[in-house]
């Protein structure tokens, strides 16, 4: 007894660490790599939203430049001033001091507008201060022939750039206050001749560009230049440190790590202790040359080739760790927990399959005996199963056998009964033509003909169903003319319309569709079934049969038509129409009582049509009539018989009180070339 409990207790550990071991690493496999996705998603995420603001300021910069370069290339074009340039006036002087200042106004963002003569004196200068131009006199202007930026514009040949560092403005030796970051774009003045008349200076407030960066992206987007010093950073009270000799205030100071990374690559992202970085270097014109062109092109510059690139920016987007580490701590909170649950749902999903296994274990002991003593009855439970598949066998030939002698007889009485019947139809054929007959007598006759020939449809109806039934229908396929097909329809559904004030129109088929190659017999079959339903069930009103060509390919000799025939009777309600088609079956109780037959025709017409490779379909809409509509392929068959010839080319007056026949007949006359009036 001891013996078992320990093979037991063995083999339920054994068992249950077999299944545990291998799911939990599994488990814990898929939770590690979803975290990782998750976490790959966030600094995917992150990446693309700081490179797009380094991109989006990257812009707003080069827009900036694109601008600056394009003003100048203004004022060194504008004709006054080359006008000076050969001949220096008093009035010219004026001239454009005017033009300038009306520019600065108008641009808002030139602290000053400066031509300096070749002598480095200043010709005209316009300042802006709080909000307004104005040109500044002729007695204050000073001499600028040893500034750097005068000196680098003289060596500079026509069509090229000087544009100085990012700097704060300084007047008389001072920071100017408030603070004015400042640009300096020049470019040479040089004459038709080759002569040099100095140079265009603009004094470019950068404010606005800055605060462009600064709001765009709430102080998360710096711009530093290559020693470090912030020109826009997390504060103002950190920007501009090399003009106040304020080392700290340096990004490699304050973020040593992410400096000596970022300083020594072009572009790219990087994560510290202190956040995420994502950066890109900017060279902001040092020496830039515009590609000689026309005048106008000059004035909005399309390409701008850099050289000499020595003095760049660093575009830098930081990210704080706490905006985004709390979202990775609770991923991996979530991941984590969902591990757990999953791992104690294994846990005792594990304990639960192994104590089912010994379980099954024990059972199938069992189970081995009990096998044995069902082997030994197998032969019993055999010969049971053979002696009930030779009942069920039997029973199926005498199924199949009743079924054959009920389709037989069906065809043998129809046939019996018809022969008399159509005895009994000839007979009241010849009394009608009898003359001396009296009135009473000749509508008893008629009222026998018609009885007789309902009775036979009946009977062929019985009899087309047992052939359908029993897989003796066939389909012949033989040359006929379609026209001779609406002809006898016509003839005969004619005279059952005679009684009723409905229309019935038959539209002749399409042009190069009469000669077919089909069965014409259960085609005129089908229509006359559908035709007569649709008289029976008509009251007033009108009945089309249509016939159109649908997807017709002329090249392989195969057409297909499509046959419908429209009433204007009772219709048929919505949840009568899917069992329309099932034998014995009419529209309703009511129906049944005024209108005669025996349910089979729209049967027969389904088989039919299905046996001559089409569908039967309806659309019908209670009170207002029914569309029974069904398309079927045939061959072109070679023309016979006497054809008549075309007439065109004529007028013909149509008339007729139902409209739907006069369209008709219209359309029809068009397609022959006939002109009709109706």
């Amino acid at each position: 007894m001891v013996t078992s409990m320990k093979q037991k207790k063995y083999f339920f550990i054994k068992h249950f660490l077999i299944i545990f071991i291998p799911i939990s690493l599994f488990v814990l496999g898929v939770a590690y790599f979803f975290f990782q996705v998750q976490a790959s998603q966030l600094y995917g995420h992150l990446k693309l939203s700081s490179q797009a603001s380094v991109d989006a300021g990257r812009t707003t910069i080069s827009k900036n430049f694109d601008v600056i370069t394009s003003d100048l290339l203004f004022l060194a074009n504008e004709q006054e001033l080359k006008k000076s340039l050969d001949n220096t006036t008093t009035l010219s002087i004026e001239n454009i001091k005017k033009q300038w200042t009306s520019f600065s106004a108008i641009k808002k963002n030139y602290d000053q507008i400066r031509w300096i003569d070749e002598a480095g004196l200043e010709q005209i200068r316009i300042n802006y201060n709080n909000g307004k131009p104005y040109a500044v006199a002729k007695e204050n202007l000073q001499s600028k022939i040893s500034r750097d930026y005068f000196i680098k514009t003289q060596q500079l040949t026509k069509g090229e750039f000087y544009i100085s560092r990012l700097d704060l403005n300084v007047e008389y030796g001072k920071i100017e206050e408030p603070r004015k970051p400042t640009i300096r774009i020049a470019t040479p003045l040089i004459t038709k001749e080759g002569k040099r008349r100095g140079a265009i200076v603009l004094n470019y407030a950068s404010s606005d560009m800055l605060e462009q960066l600064r709001l765009a992206n709430k102080n998360h987007l710096w711009l530093i230049n290559k020693n470090g010093f912030w020109l826009l950073g997390p504060s103002a009270e950190d920007e501009w440190g090399f003009m106040f000799q304020k080392q700290e205030l340096n990004m490699a100071h304050r973020y040593p790590e992410a400096w000596s990374y970022l300083s020594e690559k072009l572009n790219g992202t990087h994560e510290t202790p202190e956040g995420f970085w994502t950066f890109n270097t900017i060279y902001p014109l040092h020496t830039v040359k515009i590609s000689k062109s026309t005048l106008n092109q000059q004035l909005q510059p399309s390409a701008l080739h850099l050289h000499k690139l020595k003095y760049a920016w660093h575009i830098v987007h930081f990210t704080p760790k706490n905006q985004y580490r709390p979202q990775l701590k609770a991923k991996s909170f979530q991941v984590g927990t969902t591990s757990c649950v999953l791992l104690a749902i294994l846990f005792l999903g594990t304990w639960k399959l192994t104590h089912l296994q010994q379980k099954e274990a024990n059972a199938l002991t069992e189970a081995t005996e009990t096998l044995k003593l069902q082997r030994e009855n197998e032969h019993i439970y055999a010969e049971k199963m053979a002696k009930q598949t030779e009942e069920l066998q039997a029973t199926k030939i005498s199924a199949e056998q009743a079924n054959q002698a009920k389709s037989i007889f069906l065809s043998t009485m129809s046939h019996e009964i018809r022969t008399p019947l159509n005895a009994i139809i000839g007979f009241t054929h010849l009394l009608e033509k009898q003359e001396s007959l009296p009135n009473t007598a000749a509508s008893m006759v008629q009222k026998i003909k018609s009885s007789g020939r309902v009775l036979l449809g009946i009977i062929n109806d019985i009899l087309d169903y047992s052939k359908i039934e029993a897989n003796h229908l066939e389909i012949k396929n033989e040359p006929f003319q379609l026209n001779d097909v609406l002809d006898h329809l016509a003839t005969i559904m004619s005279s059952q319309v005679n009684q009723k004030p409905v229309e019935l129109i038959i539209t002749p088929p399409p042009e190069g569709t009469n000669f077919l190659q089909g069965d014409s017999l259960r085609l005129e079959q089908i229509l006359m079934n559908l035709t007569g339903n649709a008289i029976k069930y008509t009251a007033w009103g009108e009945i089309v049969v249509g016939v159109t060509s649908v997807n017709s390919d002329q090249n392989s000799h195969r057409i297909h038509l499509k046959f419908s025939i429209k009433d204007t009777g009772i219709g048929i309600p919505t949840h009568k129409q899917k069992n329309i088609f099932e034998p014995f079956t009419q529209v309703d109780t009511s129906s049944t009582r005024n209108f005669s037959g025996a349910g089979l025709g729209l049967t027969i017409c389904r088989h039919l049509v299905e046996l001559m490779g089409g569908q039967l379909h309806l659309r019908s809409t209670l009170g207002q009539g029914s569309e029974f509509f069904f398309t079927l392929p045939f061959d072109l068959s070679t023309p016979y018989g006497n054809l008549t010839a075309k007439v065109t080319n004529q007028y013909i007056l149509v008339a007729d009180d139902n409209s739907t026949t006069r369209d008709l007949c219209t359309r029809q006359f068009c397609g022959y070339n006939l002109s009709s009036n109706r």
